[in-house]
């Protein structure tokens, strides 16, 4: 088996380790269903998924078998619509299901992976720092989720990204930038995320706090403190002087 596809169904219960002994697999879309519990971190040792196919248009004598089917795949959002010969598609679709806990660093092993979707999830804790380890990835939708920390800086080195969508999660900090980004530099890729600074946002990034940049805390005050503590230790020493005055 090499295309798996029960997207859309009423499935429940975990994603079942024994998918990860399909050697051949490398589309597998479990997509709007109810799923739950972790993403298995065996996904990341499916051979197929590290591995590039070619397709040999070979002569009528060849006893080779063209690849001639062709499906279309749409990952959220007018910019990405696959069209390509099954054969020469990779990638993991588990949106719209209720997985929990992080996305494991397994999947950065992956290194043929085309598109990632996993939007409309519970997934919490980081991003895989080595995300940008995943130099063929196409599209990639984490949006609607629970992430948290800044965002990695290795996605900058992702060259064929051209569909991004972080919207809605907890993520904080400076935004990268890449010429690559800067591509797909759409605001709304990032909304919901009120921690986050720097283009395309409006919000400037402010100072280091914790060796993380913040642009505002949640109560919106953190770049007005330093004036407030100055303020008030003005207005001390100028209520005090005229006391300090009568007693000289």
């Amino acid at each position: 088996m090499s295309f798996l596809s029960l997207g859309a169904n009423i499935l429940t219960g975990s994603i079942p380790e024994q998918l990860c002994h399909l050697s051949n697999i490398h589309i597998l879309d479990l997509a709007q269903n109810n799923l739950s519990g972790s993403i298995p971190t065996c996904l990341g040792s499916l051979p197929r998924l590290k591995t590039l196919r070619t397709i040999f248009r070979l002569g009528p004598s060849s006893t080779e078998t063209t690849f001639n089917n062709h499906m279309k795949l749409v990952i959220e959002g007018p910019e990405i619509v696959f069209t390509k010969i099954i054969p020469l598609i990779n990638g993991i679709d588990l949106s719209s299901n209720n997985l929990v806990v992080e996305i494991p660093e397994e999947i950065t092993n992956l290194s043929t992976l085309g598109f990632l979707h996993l939007s409309w999830n519970l997934l919490t804790a980081r991003i895989p720092e080595n995300l940008g380890s995943l130099q063929w990835l196409e599209a990639l939708d984490l949006s609607h989720n629970h992430l948290s920390s800044p965002i990695p800086p290795s996605i900058s080195s992702m060259a064929l990204l051209n569909y991004l969508n972080l919207s809605y999660n907890n993520l904080l900090g400076q935004i990268p930038s890449s010429n690559q980004l800067q591509t797909i530099a759409y605001p709304s890729i990032y909304e919901g995320n009120p921690g986050l600074c720097g283009p395309p946002l409006s919000i400037n990034c402010s100072i280091p706090i914790d060796g993380d940049i913040y642009a505002n805390d949640k109560d919106g005050d953190r770049a007005e403190k330093p004036h407030f503590y100055l303020s008030a230790l003005l207005g001390f020493f100028v209520g005090f002087w005229p006391f300090y005055a009568v007693w000289l």
